[in-house]
């Protein structure tokens, strides 16, 4: 279009599925490439993407369908920079899965490429909470914000003067389902894998917190230290190790919540569970889920809510950015393995954020 160039990110090659490990992932297995913008279509909308989501789940699932030709499929905030389609108008910023790239071409159904109708996730400076960036679109005020609260209110169910444990305490679903539970009268514990990340949970006001890598005497004996009355409720974004350690420690009629694994996502050999029959003994209530059940229909009540919060001066939150297109596929590994900073890691892209 008018001899715009895009650059996309895309695999070089499929992570071996059937190994059930994705720790072969490096910065090479990702290639950037450049194609014409094409001609706007009747009824397309062309838009210019301003911040590039980059989540755990990407590598266990999204990768194994990806197609190798296209852009990574994600969660993208972008602003419209020319429209055929009266729905649109140039300078309306919305959010929904595109891809990793500079520019993406919607389809006259205005649908992303999951088949979402973009049109409800406008974001309008009118209702947006003061203040937020506009990457929280596919952080705190997206689908990662909207998974802590599920999982700790629907699924968890989290009551005033229960404990709640949640693993990755500092990451993008850890540090709001923290808060969330705060925000219902509970004891809040977290861990991490650090001690800066530790004392970062500690200042939005967790109760308690500790450094998984470093406890002398294992998880285990770290939650019965930091859970004295046990566990409740656990967020579990980990799987393995922590989630076994939980069985032990978790009160009879406990509820946990199974958002993600990252601990298997990047191990030749991942852990077995050994302690799953206090499950029985503790007729403690297991539920995964995915987010996608739930969205979108849950998302308007929760911006809503966070919105006041964030008002209110309630939740903190950070998000860990690192700018432009070249610097993500070394981002993304780092995420992985917890070394991206603090908080949700999104890609910024300058040249595309401006009005």
């Amino acid at each position: 279009m008018n001899n715009m160039i895009n650059r996309l990110v895309t695999l070089s090659a499929r992570p071996d599925q059937n190994a059930g490990s994705h720790s072969q992932l490096s910065p090479d297995s990702f290639k950037i490439i450049e194609r014409p913008v094409p001609e706007l279509g009747p009824g397309e909308v062309l838009l210019a993407n301003m911040y590039l989501s980059l989540d755990p789940y990407m590598a266990a699932y999204s990768f194994s369908v990806q197609a190798l030709q296209d852009a990574v499929e994600a969660r993208v905030v972008a602003r419209v920079v020319a429209s055929d389609n009266a729905d649109l108008a140039v300078g309306d910023v919305v959010w929904g899965f595109f891809g990793w790239e500079l520019y993406t071409v919607l389809p006259a159904t205005l649908q992303d490429h999951k088949g979402y109708d973009v049109r409800p996730n406008r974001i309008d400076p009118a209702t947006w909470p003061k203040d937020a960036p506009l990457s929280y679109a596919v952080s705190l005020l997206g689908m990662p914000g909207l998974t802590a609260y599920v999982g700790i209110v629907d699924i968890g169910k989290a009551q005033a003067g229960e404990t709640v444990y949640i693993s990755s305490a500092a990451g993008p679903l850890g540090q709001v389902a923290g808060q969330i539970a705060k925000q219902r009268g509970c004891y809040v514990v977290g861990s991490a894998g650090s001690d800066d990340k530790v004392d970062f949970v500690l200042s939005l006001g967790y109760d308690a917190a500790f450094n998984y890598k470093t406890t002398p005497d294992g998880i285990q004996a770290a939650l019965e230290t930091h859970c004295p009355k046990g566990i409740d409720v656990y967020f579990d974004n980990v799987g393995g190790e922590t989630l076994d350690a939980v069985f032990m420690v978790m009160n009879k009629g406990a509820r946990l919540a199974l958002c993600g694994m990252i601990s298997t996502y990047q191990s030749d050999d991942p852990y077995r569970l050994g302690n799953m029959f206090m499950a029985v003994r503790k007729t403690a209530t297991m539920t995964g889920f995915v987010i996608y059940d739930h969205f979108p229909q849950k998302m308007p009540a929760y911006i809503s809510q966070m919105g006041q919060w964030l008002a209110e001066g309630k939740i903190r939150y950070q998000d860990a950015t690192v700018e432009g297109l070249d610097n993500l596929p070394e981002a993304f590994i780092a995420m992985l393995s917890g070394q991206h900073g603090l908080g949700k890691c999104v890609i910024a892209l300058p040249e595309a954020a401006k009005p």
